[in-house]
């Protein structure tokens, strides 16, 4: 038999925000699980609940020995959560914590909750390793053997991303505590087993009916098994929907829109084949893909362009108006952003690499590593091809005047519209290049002296500047860098970005400024131990500086002079940034982050409440015309401000704002209702009527209470945020409440079917919504019914 514990976990946790916050959200999530019933039907469970948790309010004062209370608390219970983060490892209150229970219950039923940095600096010592005794010749030694606590890993960088994570990642924590396995409750084949249940309970329906007709069951057997295989049969259909749903937030949740709207209109209409029942967490999954309701604060992603594998490059055009993809296997699309319309896909089989964009409307690309195609965007066509030549690179200068193909051994460089050869050069045979580079009408490669191979000490060799319309103008510089990352030209003088790698450890890597007219090198900036990328020339209140980035460092320098005048650290890294508008732009790192950057000031304010990423891998960065395109594996989404075309500008006026309502006694009124938890209420609102009320506590809970029966109906778990206003029923009979910083429409049920940025209104007699925008505008968007959603669900799919 099980012991019986008094508490079925303990939380130890490092009592600062972002360790609290997480350990509150654990806490409140383990004590309302609910077992599905999937699994409690298919398993011999000695526990099918989760009773009681405990987690210390306060940290107390550190002594040599833990507090009683704690004591007697570790001791009752059986398992051990801990919140790990590098002030975890930091904690001698929590390493105590931890040893009592090791002491009292061993180690084998401590889990853990991995919420910043990696296991080495976030795991304490105890949990990474355990002491092994080695007797050898009657002498006992004591070794530290290595382990590996099982963790739920809900690292991300923002707490909303962390609660997003908690739901699904904490199940690995929650699974041992029934003994099951994470598959068991993940329940990732639901759909299937749910088709097959269905199918058996439609054939055992359709053979007891014929058994009934037959005369071996009476007329009312029949009927009776007719009702409660119709109700069976609704619970299925119920759970399907339900299931479509939470794939769908599940979808979004990762930044795949088509999908997510695809699964939520499934979920309320039908799914191969079968007619599906309206379900509160369809509409709900189905508003928040659509973002109908959306104030238009925040970016999100609008639309994604994918591959058929993972994206090796990613490009926009000049004007942003296309995107271009390469994938692993070789396979190259370009896209229209404006229209979402694939307009070139290179043919199947064949084997491509070095694409690249010709001015706005052209693209060359190197197939089977010995032919370049030049092709047409406009109409799709072939202008012309290359054959015979061994190219490993290609590039194009801004204006699409040429294009320069080379090699190890050569140079060569095309008129790009007539593809007619302007100029060729061989390496010299000891010797290779690695690169060829055009500007303007400027031509840049290097001649490096030894083997491609060679790694070790500084380059020697020269690199060439050619002008392409007076070849008498063309120079050479000695040259100690093997790689020419980037050129610019602007108004006589060449900023080149430069790297070398020295060892398989250390880099080195220049910027420079070359004068095209003296033939001279002007500055040369030189970094150690970083990789630079592309050089940039802005305009900041009519003085010229350059901006160029390595993995995590922003440099600003004078163009003058080469002084770098400001730098900032990405820890993160950097994807890429915004152009720059008087030194000023937004930097995107590689966790999805956003930040705001005052290269004059020389400060930044992160700002990721703008932009929301979900994308756990991310590649690339870049601008179009429609927004910002973000690459992850084998997709490229696409963000803006989401804009509702039939919401308008609300003119009336906004009398509604100042009639909020207080929550004085709030916690009186809780218990008057029967509230068990009374002690939180922060709030308490009533419908018009007085029959319904809602009880909105600290931890952002929300409770729905009969206020005569004092019977609690609903309780919400992810309202985020505490109520402030009751705003009524639109002519659906849905319910609206306003909070601090959204609002919340529940149906007519009480179920959540939508979270609404910024709700100030609601009008039932125009039957809309009133939003801030910010600024002092507000938005006036229409309420759509069910049908109307999902009929601009179907528009938007079409439209992909």
């Amino acid at each position: 038999m099980r012991k019986q514990y008094k508490y079925d976990a303990f939380i130890s946790y490092r009592h600062t925000d972002l360790d609290k916050f997480v350990a509150e959200k654990v806490h409140k999530y383990l004590e309302s699980f609910k077992l599905p019933k999937s699994v409690k039907g298919k398993k011999e469970l000695e526990k099918t609940k989760i009773e009681r948790v405990f987690r210390d309010k306060e940290e107390l004062t550190i002594t040599n020995n833990l507090e009683d209370p704690i004591i007697q608390a570790l001791k009752d219970s059986e398992y051990l959560i801990v919140i790990c983060s590098p002030r975890t490892k930091e904690s001698v209150w929590c390493s105590k914590e931890i040893e009592k229970f090791i002491e009292f219950h061993g180690r084998n039923k401590i889990l853990t909750v991995l919420i910043e940095g990696e296991p080495s600096e976030s795991f304490p010592e105890q949990l990474l390793y355990e002491k092994e005794v080695v007797i050898e010749n009657g002498i006992e030694t004591i070794y530290r053997k290595g382990v590996e606590p099982l963790a739920a890993d809900i690292r991300a960088n923002s707490k909303s991303k962390m609660y997003k994570l908690l739901k699904s990642e904490l199940l690995r924590v929650i699974a041992p505590m029934f003994g099951l396995e994470y598959d068991d409750l993940r329940q990732r084949h639901r759909e299937r087993r749910i088709k097959k249940i269905m199918t058996a309970t439609i054939a055992a329906a359709t053979l007891g009916i014929s058994i009934g007709v037959a005369g071996i069951l009476s007329a009312m057997k029949i009927k009776e098994q007719s009702i409660e295989i119709e109700k069976n049969n609704k619970l299925l259909l119920t759970n399907q929907a339900e299931n479509l749903a939470e794939e769908s937030n599940e979808m979004l949740g990762k930044d795949d829109r088509n999908a997510a709207i695809s699964l939520a209109v499934d979920s309320l209409t039908e799914y191969d084949g079968l007619k599906l029942p309206y379900t509160a967490q369809g509409k709900y999954a189905l508003i928040q893909g659509l973002r109908v309701y959306d104030n238009g604060e925040v970016i999100k992603a609008i639309q994604q362009f994918e591959t058929e594998s993972n994206i090796s490059q990613s490009m926009v055009n000049s004007t942003g108006e296309y995107l271009m993809a390469l994938d692993s296997m070789g396979k190259i699309y370009v896209w229209n952003v404006e229209d979402n319309k694939l307009i070139f896909n290179s043919q199947e089989g064949s084997v491509c690499e070095c694409p690249i964009f010709v001015g706005s409307d052209k693209i060359a690309y190197v197939e089977d590593s010995d032919i370049m195609y030049v092709c047409n965007l406009k109409n799709g066509e072939t202008v012309a091809k290359i054959e015979d030549l061994d190219i490993t690179n290609i590039n194009s200068d801004t204006n699409g005047e040429y294009i320069v193909l080379n090699s190890m051994d050569n140079v060569y460089v095309y008129d790009a519209e007539s593809l007619s050869s302007i100029y060729e050069k061989e390496i010299s045979s000891d010797a290779f290049c690695n690169d060829a580079l055009v500007a303007e009408n400027w031509l840049v490669y290097n001649e490096t002296e030894g083997s491609v191979t060679e790694i070790g000490g500084r380059s020697s060799g020269k690199m060439y500047f050619v002008n392409m319309k007076d070849t008498s103008s063309s120079f050479s510089l000695d040259n100690e860098y093997t790689m020419i990352e980037s050129i610019k030209y602007d108004d006589g003088k060449l900023y080149l970005s430069l790297n070398s790698i020295l060892t398989t450890t250390d880099t080195l890597s220049a910027v420079m400024a070359v004068d095209t007219k003296s033939k001279k090198l002007v500055w040369k900036e030189e970094f150690n131990g970083i990789l630079l990328d592309k050089v940039r020339v802005i305009d900041v209140f009519g003085e010229k500086k350059i901006v160029t980035s390595s993995y995590s460092e922003l440099l600003f320098m004078d163009a003058n002079t080469g002084e770098v005048e400001c730098e900032q650290t990405f820890n993160n890294g950097i994807v890429n940034y915004t152009n720059f508008v008087d030194g000023k732009c937004f930097v995107f790192d590689k966790e999805g982050g956003y930040t705001y950057v005052d290269m004059v000031e020389n400060n930044y304010a992160k700002m990721e409440y703008l932009f929301e990423c979900n994308i756990d891998r991310i590649w690339n960065f870049m601008i179009c015309t429609k927004g910002y395109l973000v690459q992850a594996d084998n997709r490229v989404v696409l963000y803006n401000y989401n804009e509702n075309p039939d919401a308008k500008e609300y003119e009336g006026d906004e009398e509604f704002l100042q009639d909020s309502e207080t929550s004085e006694n709030a916690q009186d009124k809780a218990k008057e209702l029967g509230a068990v938890n009374y002690k939180l209420a922060w709030a308490v609102l009533y419908t018009d009527d007085k029959d319904v009320a809602f009880v909105s506590y600290e931890n952002d809970m929300v409770e729905i209470y009969d206020v005569k029966e004092k019977k609690l109906i609903n309780k919400l778990e992810e309202v985020d945020s505490n109520l402030v206003k009751y705003l009524g029923k639109d002519k659906e009979g849905n319910i609206y409440v306003s909070c601090d910083t959204m609002g919340i429409c529940l149906d007519s049920e009480y179920n959540l079917i939508a979270k609404i940025d910024k709700l100030l209104h609601m009008d039932a007699d125009k039957n809309v919504i009133i939003v801030d925008k910010g600024e002092g505008i507000s938005l006036e968007i229409p309420i759509y019914s069910t049908d109307e959603l999902v009929e601009k669900g179907k528009e938007l799919l079409e439209t992909k």
